[in-house]
């Protein structure tokens, strides 16, 4: 399967001791933006975050059932944050991103996507 450039460019920009990829689980059969930053992060622990009942089916034991809006961890936990083609599915996505920077370290990165049929940036 050829990825998209923004699958390409999330393997080769995410990195980080401890990720959370919320909204990991997606449409489609595999996850592949998830599986691409497990397999590019070997040395790091990637939880996957989604709300999906059936994320047990598209993981190898990285995934949590949780809500974005009331994120199950402490403050400060990760050192980055993925959020790939998830703002635009939800109503209110301030306040997603208000617990995304509880969550994210100080220091940390964010890495959000959206669709764009410009380009990949």
């Amino acid at each position: 399967m050829k990825k998209s450039p923004r699958v390409i460019w999330l393997e080769e920009n995410v990195t980080g001791q401890l990720i959370l990829d919320i909204g990991f689980v997606g449409e489609y059969e595999e996850s592949v933006v998830h599986k691409s930053i497990v397999d590019e992060n070997p040395n790091s622990t990637v939880v996957g975050l989604d709300i999906k009942k059936d994320i047990v089916n598209h993981t190898r034991d990285e995934g949590v059932r949780g809500d974005m809006f009331q994120l199950p961890f402490g403050d400060n936990t990760f050192d980055t944050v993925v959020f790939a083609e998830v703002l635009e599915h939800i109503p209110n996505p301030v306040d997603s991103l208000n617990e995304i920077g509880r969550v994210l370290s100080n220091q940390g990165n964010l890495f959000l996507t959206t669709p764009n049929p410009f380009g990949v940036y």
